[in-house]
């Protein structure tokens, strides 16, 4: 065998070794890509995001339109046994309310006990809720009421937290903060009990309307 041969044949094992370790490469950064954010199907992300806001304490009400919200807020008061005084996001004024309630719209304070306010979207990874504040979406109904209810439209679930950003891109001028909110305020700090209700609300309740329509906040 000539030395050219040999080093022909040399040439060739390199180049199947380089693409044999370029697959691999390939095929382990996909397998990470895959660990560290999954991919999902929309069809999943409902089912996903319900499983995973049932483990962070976030009870659900499934309603078909936005005409019901009014009526889905008051079964909430009725069932909890709460006073019929509610604040809502300025947002949600358009609504239809119930008058059985006593809707009033704006900032929260230390006497509110029930907040209603829409949401940026729902993250179907973690559970969490994502809210932009603004005027029209005071921050102050996320924190102060024992009880928030928050109204999410079906088509606002996005699969992973990565997601939220891209959706602050509709924003003329870009909110100030945003919260993610995933279930209730709790701490375990005293003597390792759980506690609900140490930082915020002590309830979170969500809304879920199947109709089209975005009331982002």
């Amino acid at each position: 065998m000539s030395e050219q041969d040999r080093e022909n044949i040399l040439n060739r094992l390199r180049g199947i070794q380089s693409t044999l370790q370029e697959q691999q490469s390939n095929e382990l950064t996909q397998g990470i890509e895959e660990i560290i954010k999954p991919a999902l199907q929309t069809s999943q992300l409902l089912d996903l995001l319900l499983e995973n806001m049932a483990s962070v304490q976030i009870s659900v009400t499934n309603i078909s339109t936005w005409d019901e919200v009014g009526h889905a807020v008051y079964h909430y008061v009725e069932q909890h046994n709460l006073a019929h005084d509610v604040t809502i996001a300025p947002a949600l004024r358009t609504l239809k309310w119930p008058s059985s309630l006593n809707v009033t719209s704006g900032i929260a304070d230390g006497d509110t006990r029930v907040a209603v306010t829409p949401c940026l979207a729902a993250v179907a990874e973690t559970g969490s809720l994502v809210f932009a504040s603004d005027p029209h979406h005071p921050a102050s109904l996320l924190f102060l009421p024992e009880h928030h209810l928050v109204v999410v439209s079906q088509e606002q679930i996005i699969p992973h937290l990565e997601d939220i950003w891209p959706l602050l891109d509709r924003y003329a001028q870009q909110p100030r903060v945003i919260n993610l909110n995933t279930g209730p305020s709790r701490t375990a700090d005293i003597e390792q009990t759980m506690e609900l209700g140490a930082h915020g609300p002590r309830a979170m309740h969500v809304i879920l309307v199947a109709e089209a329509r975005s009331l982002s906040g």
